[in-house]
């Protein structure tokens, strides 16, 4: 199910909740949202019949886990579910579960799972200042090189792929080989040089349908 799907199902689930709440039986709250009651009653199973606090709180972007389904980790987990049930009911990936359950867990948890104080482990390291990639990373002297190149150092903004180009068009190529994801310390050198040489080779429309290996050929003979 997409991301859209996922956000639909939660919205349901919080109606479902609010009717129940509000004195409804389980099979009319079903009927309200428009779900079977197989799906309310597994719902009132999952959570101990007890509705999930700050149910639609942060509903996830695709990327983070919500308080909710948190909560539903630690409902099913308690249940005696594994990794791979738990995330095709939560409708997300096992890696994600099996992160949350290892990264979120301290030793004096005893190994148990709780999805509130996770959630608030999660938004407590989420709100903790980072230092900047720019000052840790390659490019933190980036000024003492600046004076080099005639045009100096610039940098895109964040969320911006269009202001570097040649990165994205550069990834996208070495996709072709090597999907998105992909440890390339698993692949051996003389695979790594022969996809280097192969873009090398690649004639490009911005260089005028010529090479990087021509344009660069002059610049790099001794």
């Amino acid at each position: 199910m997409g991301r859209r799907g996922r956000k639909r199902r939660i919205t349901l689930e919080t109606e479902y909740w609010g009717l129940l709440s509000g004195g409804m039986g389980t099979v009319e709250a079903c009927r309200k949202v428009g779900v079977g009651r197989n799906t309310g009653f597994r719902w009132r199973r999952e959570n101990g019949a007890i509705a999930p606090t700050r149910l639609a709180e942060d509903q996830h972007s695709g990327r983070y886990l919500s308080h909710f389904e948190r909560q539903r980790i630690a409902a099913l987990r308690e249940r005696g579910h594994g990794v791979r049930e738990i995330a095709r009911r939560i409708e997300r990936a096992p890696s994600i579960v099996s992160r949350e359950l290892s990264r979120n867990r301290l030793a004096h948890d005893r190994g148990g799972y709780d999805g509130d104080l996770t959630h608030a482990r999660a938004r407590e390291r989420a709100r903790r200042p980072k230092p900047a990639r720019l000052a840790t990373g390659e490019m933190a002297r980036h000024a003492e090189i600046a004076e080099l190149f005639a045009g100096g150092i610039s940098f895109t903004n964040p969320a911006s792929p269009w202001q570097r180009g040649t990165n994205e068009n550069t990834n996208g190529l070495l996709r072709q080989y090597f999907p998105k994801g992909t440890d390339l310390s698993l692949h051996p050198e003389t695979k790594l040089r022969w996809v280097e040489e192969r873009l090398n080779d690649r004639p490009r429309k911005i260089l005028g349908w010529s090479t990087p290996s021509k344009i660069l050929a002059p610049y790099l003979t001794c």
